[in-house]
């Protein structure tokens, strides 16, 4: 209690100065204070019990402003102990109200005895099932971390089937398995620095004996992948310190067999390699070729072996070059049977100049048409101009399934003319040049 009266005494001397951050600030209500930015209700609040920065310890609870020890579910603090007030013959309905030797305690009064629906425990009239100082039997104590439910006493917060106060517990801090560090107190249900714990920064005490990113020192990261032990970065067993790595040169592609060894650079520039044994080498399966690994199997410019190339059209399979789907290896060329004129059906079947490849058939198609059982193209044949039978007259030609004569050219007398340099029809029909005059572009000169 001493401590209590203490804290009201140095806080009243110095509250024409403020105290320790404490004042009422236009962000609090009334009956809150301002304790370092935060508001807070002194009367309750037991890290600013009373006045700002007067910690209550774990042990204790704040009340009315004053730090009290803090006492189980349905027990009251007088002086250093926890009563029940309701039954202790000592501390009858208030601290310090004695009943006297021969007295005893009922419902928070002084009686001759107790009822018959209680048991007498020293004066003390109690409900067993419920009374956690006499849970069950007379003197059954169930300590600060129980509480008493039908004359059985049960933890009040079990972490892994153990009674903790997690306002307290530094591995069971405000709730279950939440650890604080080893610089680290659990208060009221929040992880604190300790006091005498290093700081990085203004509210940071990471452990330095253990803490990868402040071993031994503030900002000291350790490699990635390495730990801190005993405030000294260290890789685990096997590793080693490559460009602040921790790496197993046995396996990383990136540092095989020594630092900075990059199996995708020199001398292979092979991204499909990997590191075995501290040796770069090709992955199962693989087989160098070049520069790069290669599956045999499958590629088409090492097809079974290095450096075979499969012809355009073929793929790789099972380590031979065959033609895709529905094409046919003709003289190594991936040919459609079905549509090639020159291959019709099979290699080397050809189709008539006429004709064309339907499904694998040589067929009369486009301009081509059967004359006599065989297929003509009757656009330019001059003995089926159009149609079978359809015979253009001597000197004319078959012009798109119309029989007449070339461009330059006019039919004069059933004859096709070049009307542009004849001496008979110079300029058209029928026009003769005079006898030692020759036609020059259609002028008799």
């Amino acid at each position: 209690m001493s401590r209590a009266l203490g804290v009201v005494v140095l806080c009243g001397f110095a509250a024409a100065g403020g105290c320790g951050g404490r004042g009422e600030s236009a962000n609090c209500g009334p009956d809150l204070t301002n304790c370092d930015g935060q508001c807070v209700r002194l009367e309750s609040n037991a890290l600013h019990c009373g006045a700002c920065g007067a910690r209550c310890t774990a042990e204790e609870t704040c009340k009315d402003g004053t730090c009290l020890l803090a006492c189980g579910t349905g027990l009251e603090a007088c002086g250093d102990a926890c009563v029940q007030l309701s039954s202790d013959p000592a501390n009858c309905g208030s601290c310090g109200h004695d009943c006297g030797p021969q007295g005893h305690c009922v419902a928070g009064s002084c009686a001759s005895g107790c009822p018959a629906n209680l048991l007498d425990c020293s004066g003390a009239c109690v409900n067993p099932a419920v009374n956690p100082i006499h849970c069950g039997a007379c003197g059954n104590d169930c300590g600060p971390l129980k509480t008493c439910v039908g004359g059985t006493c049960e933890c009040v917060t079990a972490c892994n089937s153990e009674c903790v106060d997690v306002r307290s517990d530094a591995k069971h801090c405000g709730k279950c398995g939440n650890a604080c560090a080893a610089t680290q107190e659990c208060v009221f249900g929040e992880c604190k620095c300790k006091a005498d714990a290093p700081l990085c920064g203004a509210d940071s005490c990471p452990d330095q004996q253990t803490d990868p990113e402040h071993c031994g020192a503030c900002g000291n990261q350790c490699p990635e992948g390495g730990g801190c032990v005993d405030g000294k970065c260290e890789c685990a067993a096997g590793l080693s310190v490559c460009l602040d790595k921790c790496t197993k040169l046995s396996t990383d592609p990136k540092h095989c067999g020594g630092c900075g060894r990059d199996c995708a650079g020199f001398p292979f520039f092979s991204p499909n390699m990997v590191c075995a044994d501290g040796q770069c080498a090709c992955a199962e399966g693989q087989t160098l070729c070049g520069q790069d690994c290669v599956f045999l199997e499958t590629n088409p410019s090492h097809c079974g072996a290095c450096s075979v190339s499969c012809q355009s059209g073929k793929a790789c399979s099972k380590g031979k070059c065959e033609c895709a789907p529905g094409l046919v290896d003709c003289d190594g060329a991936c040919l459609n049977v079905k549509s090639d004129k020159y291959n019709c059906g099979g290699c080397g079947k050809v189709c008539g100049a006429y004709e064309s490849c339907l499904d694998g058939k040589c067929t009369c198609a486009g301009f081509g048409a059967i004359c006599d059982g065989k297929c003509v193209g009757v656009d330019k044949d001059p003995n089926n101009c159009g149609s079978c039978g359809q015979v253009c007259v001597p000197g004319t030609f078959c012009i798109a399934g119309t029989c007449g004569c070339l461009v330059g050219s006019e039919l004069c007398g059933g004859v096709c003319v070049l009307t542009q340099f004849s001496k008979e029809h110079c300029g058209g029909c029928d026009h003769p040049c005079a006898p030692g005059q020759a036609c020059m572009f259609g002028v008799c000169t």
